[in-house]
Protein backbone atom coordinates (compact mmCIF):
# COMPACT_ATOMS: atom_id res chain seq x y z
CA UNK A 1 0.00 0.00 0.00
CA UNK A 2 0.99 3.33 -1.10
CA UNK A 3 0.59 6.30 1.62
CA UNK A 4 -1.25 8.33 -0.78
CA UNK A 5 -3.70 5.90 -1.14
CA UNK A 6 -4.53 6.29 2.63
CA UNK A 7 -6.69 9.52 2.43
CA UNK A 8 -10.30 9.34 1.74
CA UNK A 9 -10.20 11.16 -1.37
CA UNK A 10 -7.72 8.44 -3.21
CA UNK A 11 -9.05 5.79 -5.45
CA UNK A 12 -8.22 2.98 -3.01
CA UNK A 13 -9.72 4.57 0.34
CA UNK A 14 -9.05 2.26 3.43
CA UNK A 15 -11.47 2.97 6.51
CA UNK A 16 -9.89 3.74 9.40
CA UNK A 17 -10.09 2.76 13.06
CA UNK A 18 -13.37 3.64 14.68
CA UNK A 19 -13.94 6.37 17.38
CA UNK A 20 -10.65 8.57 16.00
CA UNK A 21 -10.26 11.48 13.87
CA UNK A 22 -8.31 11.22 10.85
CA UNK A 23 -5.96 14.06 11.92
CA UNK A 24 -4.97 11.16 14.66
CA UNK A 25 -4.17 8.36 12.22
CA UNK A 26 -2.31 10.32 10.01
CA UNK A 27 -0.19 11.45 12.85
CA UNK A 28 -0.02 8.30 13.67
CA UNK A 29 1.30 6.37 11.14
CA UNK A 30 3.77 9.00 9.99
CA UNK A 31 5.10 8.77 13.38
CA UNK A 32 5.46 4.93 12.67
CA UNK A 33 6.84 6.02 9.37
CA UNK A 34 9.30 8.39 10.56
CA UNK A 35 10.29 5.67 13.61
CA UNK A 36 11.42 2.69 11.49
CA UNK A 37 12.77 4.77 8.73
CA UNK A 38 14.74 6.56 11.06
CA UNK A 39 16.37 3.39 13.04
CA UNK A 40 16.87 1.95 8.80
CA UNK A 41 19.02 5.13 8.60
CA UNK A 42 21.12 4.72 11.96
CA UNK A 43 21.57 0.97 12.04
CA UNK A 44 19.67 0.29 14.38
CA UNK A 45 16.66 -2.06 15.31
CA UNK A 46 13.17 -1.91 15.19
CA UNK A 47 11.22 -3.55 17.93
CA UNK A 48 9.09 -5.74 15.38
CA UNK A 49 7.01 -7.66 17.98
CA UNK A 50 5.54 -11.24 17.76
CA UNK A 51 4.94 -12.27 14.26
CA UNK A 52 1.31 -13.60 12.87
CA UNK A 53 1.67 -16.72 11.46
CA UNK A 54 -0.60 -17.28 8.43
CA UNK A 55 -1.41 -20.50 7.55
CA UNK A 56 -1.60 -20.94 3.52
CA UNK A 57 -4.45 -23.66 4.26
CA UNK A 58 -2.73 -26.55 2.10
CA UNK A 59 -2.36 -29.31 3.29
CA UNK A 60 -0.23 -30.35 -0.11
CA UNK A 61 2.61 -27.86 1.41
CA UNK A 62 1.63 -27.37 5.07
CA UNK A 63 3.65 -23.64 4.66
CA UNK A 64 2.68 -21.08 6.76
CA UNK A 65 3.76 -16.95 6.49
CA UNK A 66 5.85 -15.24 9.32
CA UNK A 67 4.11 -11.31 8.99
CA UNK A 68 5.79 -8.42 11.25
CA UNK A 69 3.89 -5.34 10.91
CA UNK A 70 4.76 -1.69 11.08
CA UNK A 71 4.36 -0.64 14.52
CA UNK A 72 2.05 2.24 14.99
CA UNK A 73 -1.36 2.71 13.19
CA UNK A 74 0.16 2.64 9.54
CA UNK A 75 -2.30 1.45 6.91
CA UNK A 76 0.95 0.28 4.86
CA UNK A 77 2.36 -1.68 7.59
CA UNK A 78 -0.20 -4.55 7.98
CA UNK A 79 -1.56 -7.72 7.13
CA UNK A 80 -5.11 -6.69 5.05
CA UNK A 81 -7.71 -9.80 4.56
CA UNK A 82 -7.71 -9.35 0.96
CA UNK A 83 -4.01 -9.84 0.85
CA UNK A 84 -4.50 -13.31 3.00
CA UNK A 85 -7.08 -14.51 1.13
CA UNK A 86 -4.81 -14.50 -2.04
CA UNK A 87 -2.12 -15.76 -0.34
CA UNK A 88 -4.07 -18.71 0.25
CA UNK A 89 -5.32 -18.83 -2.82
CA UNK A 90 -1.57 -18.76 -4.44
CA UNK A 91 -0.48 -21.69 -1.89
CA UNK A 92 -4.01 -23.95 -2.93
CA UNK A 93 -2.82 -23.60 -6.80
CA UNK A 94 -4.95 -20.70 -7.66
CA UNK A 95 -2.49 -18.98 -10.05
CA UNK A 96 -0.79 -21.47 -11.70
CA UNK A 97 0.65 -18.94 -13.69
CA UNK A 98 2.91 -17.86 -11.23
CA UNK A 99 5.17 -20.35 -11.92
CA UNK A 100 8.63 -20.13 -12.63
CA UNK A 101 7.67 -16.09 -12.93
CA UNK A 102 9.82 -12.63 -12.39
CA UNK A 103 7.44 -10.93 -10.16
CA UNK A 104 7.44 -7.46 -9.21
CA UNK A 105 4.70 -6.00 -6.29
CA UNK A 106 3.58 -2.93 -6.14
CA UNK A 107 2.63 -1.56 -2.82
CA UNK A 108 3.46 -4.24 -0.69
CA UNK A 109 2.92 -3.29 2.34
CA UNK A 110 4.55 -6.28 4.34
CA UNK A 111 4.83 -8.46 1.65
CA UNK A 112 2.34 -10.76 2.25
CA UNK A 113 1.18 -11.40 -1.61
CA UNK A 114 4.80 -11.49 -2.98
CA UNK A 115 6.15 -13.68 -0.14
CA UNK A 116 3.52 -16.35 -0.31
CA UNK A 117 4.25 -16.31 -4.52
CA UNK A 118 8.14 -16.94 -3.87
CA UNK A 119 7.07 -19.51 -0.99
CA UNK A 120 4.52 -21.53 -2.36
CA UNK A 121 3.29 -20.21 -5.78
CA UNK A 122 6.47 -21.38 -7.53
CA UNK A 123 7.68 -18.10 -8.58
CA UNK A 124 11.26 -17.56 -10.26
CA UNK A 125 11.60 -14.04 -8.29
CA UNK A 126 9.83 -11.24 -6.40
CA UNK A 127 10.35 -8.01 -6.21
CA UNK A 128 8.89 -6.05 -3.29
CA UNK A 129 8.88 -2.67 -3.55
CA UNK A 130 6.64 0.14 -1.44
CA UNK A 131 7.69 3.46 -0.03
CA UNK A 132 11.05 4.12 1.51
CA UNK A 133 9.61 3.46 4.82
CA UNK A 134 8.36 0.22 4.52
CA UNK A 135 11.76 -1.50 3.01
CA UNK A 136 12.97 -2.07 6.62
CA UNK A 137 9.78 -3.91 7.11
CA UNK A 138 9.53 -5.80 4.03
CA UNK A 139 13.00 -6.92 3.95
CA UNK A 140 12.72 -8.30 7.65
CA UNK A 141 9.34 -10.10 5.89
CA UNK A 142 12.04 -11.58 3.69
CA UNK A 143 14.29 -12.43 6.30
CA UNK A 144 11.66 -13.58 8.57
CA UNK A 145 10.79 -16.33 5.98
CA UNK A 146 14.29 -17.46 5.08
CA UNK A 147 13.24 -16.36 1.06
CA UNK A 148 16.13 -14.35 0.52
CA UNK A 149 17.15 -16.09 -2.64
CA UNK A 150 13.60 -15.31 -3.98
CA UNK A 151 13.22 -12.38 -3.21
CA UNK A 152 14.03 -8.81 -3.03
CA UNK A 153 13.02 -5.42 -2.28
CA UNK A 154 13.14 -1.71 -3.75
CA UNK A 155 12.08 1.62 -2.64
CA UNK A 156 9.22 2.81 -5.43
CA UNK A 157 7.25 5.88 -4.73
CA UNK A 158 4.92 5.95 -7.61
CA UNK A 159 5.18 8.81 -10.08
CA UNK A 160 8.07 9.77 -8.68
CA UNK A 161 10.52 7.00 -8.65
CA UNK A 162 12.16 4.81 -11.53
CA UNK A 163 10.72 1.72 -12.17
CA UNK A 164 13.08 -1.39 -11.30
CA UNK A 165 14.64 -2.89 -13.80
CA UNK A 166 12.76 -5.90 -15.75
CA UNK A 167 11.37 -7.55 -17.70
CA UNK A 168 8.32 -8.65 -15.66
CA UNK A 169 5.94 -11.50 -16.25
CA UNK A 170 3.44 -10.61 -13.27
CA UNK A 171 2.94 -7.64 -12.00
CA UNK A 172 1.34 -8.20 -8.94
CA UNK A 173 -1.08 -4.83 -6.94
CA UNK A 174 -3.23 -5.93 -3.95
CA UNK A 175 -5.09 -2.57 -3.30
CA UNK A 176 -2.60 -0.90 -4.58
CA UNK A 177 -3.67 1.22 -7.98
CA UNK A 178 -1.95 3.84 -9.72
CA UNK A 179 -2.75 3.39 -13.46
CA UNK A 180 0.33 4.85 -15.16
CA UNK A 181 2.80 2.48 -13.29
CA UNK A 182 0.41 -0.21 -13.90
CA UNK A 183 0.77 0.77 -17.51
CA UNK A 184 4.11 1.14 -17.58
CA UNK A 185 4.95 -2.12 -16.28
CA UNK A 186 2.55 -3.55 -18.46
CA UNK A 187 2.82 -2.46 -22.11
CA UNK A 188 0.67 -3.30 -25.34
CA UNK A 189 1.81 -6.02 -26.57
CA UNK A 190 4.24 -7.39 -23.98
CA UNK A 191 3.55 -11.00 -22.38
CA UNK A 192 3.00 -9.44 -18.88
CA UNK A 193 0.50 -10.00 -16.84
CA UNK A 194 -1.27 -8.25 -14.06
CA UNK A 195 -2.39 -9.61 -11.31
CA UNK A 196 -5.07 -6.89 -9.53
CA UNK A 197 -7.28 -7.55 -6.47
CA UNK A 198 -8.88 -5.62 -4.11
CA UNK A 199 -12.20 -5.43 -1.78
CA UNK A 200 -14.91 -3.08 -2.73
CA UNK A 201 -14.58 -0.25 -0.37
CA UNK A 202 -16.92 2.35 -2.52
CA UNK A 203 -19.18 2.56 -5.37
CA UNK A 204 -15.99 5.19 -6.74
CA UNK A 205 -13.82 2.76 -6.14
CA UNK A 206 -15.65 -0.22 -7.94
CA UNK A 207 -16.24 2.38 -11.02
CA UNK A 208 -12.04 3.23 -11.54
CA UNK A 209 -10.69 -0.31 -11.29
CA UNK A 210 -13.56 -1.52 -13.37
CA UNK A 211 -13.92 2.03 -15.72
CA UNK A 212 -10.29 2.86 -15.75
CA UNK A 213 -8.13 0.14 -15.33
CA UNK A 214 -9.83 -3.38 -16.38
CA UNK A 215 -11.00 -2.14 -20.08
CA UNK A 216 -7.19 -1.93 -20.62
CA UNK A 217 -6.75 -5.88 -20.32
CA UNK A 218 -7.81 -8.69 -21.87
CA UNK A 219 -8.80 -11.02 -18.94
CA UNK A 220 -8.57 -14.48 -18.19
CA UNK A 221 -9.43 -14.55 -14.31
CA UNK A 222 -12.71 -12.07 -14.25
CA UNK A 223 -13.29 -11.29 -10.85
CA UNK A 224 -12.33 -14.42 -8.70
CA UNK A 225 -13.71 -14.43 -5.39
CA UNK A 226 -11.41 -14.73 -2.47
CA UNK A 227 -13.75 -16.04 -0.33
CA UNK A 228 -15.49 -12.81 0.57
CA UNK A 229 -12.10 -10.95 0.96
CA UNK A 230 -11.92 -9.49 -2.79
CA UNK A 231 -11.47 -10.25 -6.12
CA UNK A 232 -8.76 -11.44 -8.34
CA UNK A 233 -8.17 -9.99 -12.08
CA UNK A 234 -5.76 -10.91 -14.09
CA UNK A 235 -4.54 -10.40 -17.66
CA UNK A 236 -2.46 -8.90 -20.20
CA UNK A 237 -2.76 -5.34 -22.05
CA UNK A 238 -4.86 -5.38 -24.93
CA UNK A 239 -3.75 -4.63 -28.38
CA UNK A 240 -4.53 -1.77 -30.18
CA UNK A 241 -8.01 -1.57 -32.58
CA UNK A 242 -7.32 -4.36 -35.53
CA UNK A 243 -5.07 -6.42 -33.32
CA UNK A 244 -7.22 -9.56 -33.03
CA UNK A 245 -8.34 -8.99 -29.15
CA UNK A 246 -11.77 -7.85 -27.86
CA UNK A 247 -11.16 -4.53 -26.14
CA UNK A 248 -11.84 -1.09 -26.68
CA UNK A 249 -9.40 1.49 -27.85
Amino acid sequence: LQGQKAPATAAMAVPRRLARTAEEDEFEEADALRAAQAAAEAGGCVDWGEPQILDLGSSSTNRSLRLHGLPGNHVGGVSWPCGRAWARHVACGGCPWLAGARCIELGAGGGVVGLAAALAGGAASVVLTDLPALAPLLRHNVEANVLEHLCSVKSLCWGEDALPAGPFDVVLACEALLLKTLLDLCPVGSSTRLALAFQPRSPRDDAFIRQEILPLFDLEVDGHDLDGAGFLFVGRRCLSPGGGVNCPS
